[in-house]
């Protein structure tokens, strides 16, 4: 016996048929004599689960949205603290370097919430289906070069030794630099911010066969 699922456009609408198939076999020969079929339409079954398959993607959007806005709040409550702090000191301290010094970590910190805002409108449109790609010929390496310059400094600051090992040569490839370094940036800055003071974050590229790897490591929590 022989089963199977196929389906079918009649009158501008997809139907699905399920067909079984049995071989009768002579009894002396063995050999294939005829052919029995039966089809039915399973049209409402195949509809059915497909909304309940909608609803459960539905459900884990729901509650990924949910895991997502919980994270958001802690990061944004995070740099807010600071800013606070911060802000307080600079009207309490009499010290020019420690006011500098404490402006510093002001404007640092209002860029991070920049930074998870710009995060959040990308996130926002992919969603949307509004992101368009930028595929130009780009060097890997290249990229994750300026990605460790522009984070060093931030990792200094927590006294944190920030490695970078690049593979000796890499094949240019078709990358929209921009989406990349997004998407990099915010695993950067998680590593930095998960990673406690005197920790390691390294950034490494390679080469797997066809495929450019790039790896984030750090020591932080998680």
């Amino acid at each position: 016996a022989a089963q199977g699922e196929y389906r079918v456009i009649a009158d501008d609408e997809i139907h699905w048929i399920e067909i079984r198939r049995f071989v009768i076999l002579d009894e002396g020969t063995g050999r294939p004599v005829r052919f029995i079929g039966a089809a039915r339409d399973i049209t409402r079954r195949k509809q059915a689960e497909s909304q309940q398959l909608d609803l459960l993607l539905e459900r884990k959007k729901i509650e990924i949205t949910r895991q997502f806005l919980g994270q958001v709040s802690h990061d944004f409550r995070t740099p807010l603290a600071i800013i606070k702090t911060s802000a307080y000191l600079v009207q309490k301290s009499p010290d020019p370097e420690k006011r500098a010094h404490h402006l510093v970590k002001l404007n640092t910190q209002i860029d991070h919430i920049q930074k998870m805002l710009e995060d959040i409108f990308t996130l926002a449109q992919l969603d949307l289906k509004a992101v368009h790609f930028d595929f130009r010929p780009c060097n890997l390496n290249t990229v994750i070069h300026s990605l460790h310059t522009f984070y060093k400094p931030q990792a200094s600051r927590k006294s944190c030794r920030f490695d970078l090992n690049l593979a000796p040569t890499l094949p240019t490839i078709q990358l929209d630099e921009n989406q990349i370094t997004t998407a990099l940036s915010h695993l950067i800055v998680n590593a930095i911010t998960y990673t406690l003071d005197g920790g390691t974050i390294s950034l490494e590229t390679g080469q797997e066969g066809e495929n450019l790897v790039v790896q984030i490591r750090d020591s932080g929590i998680g």
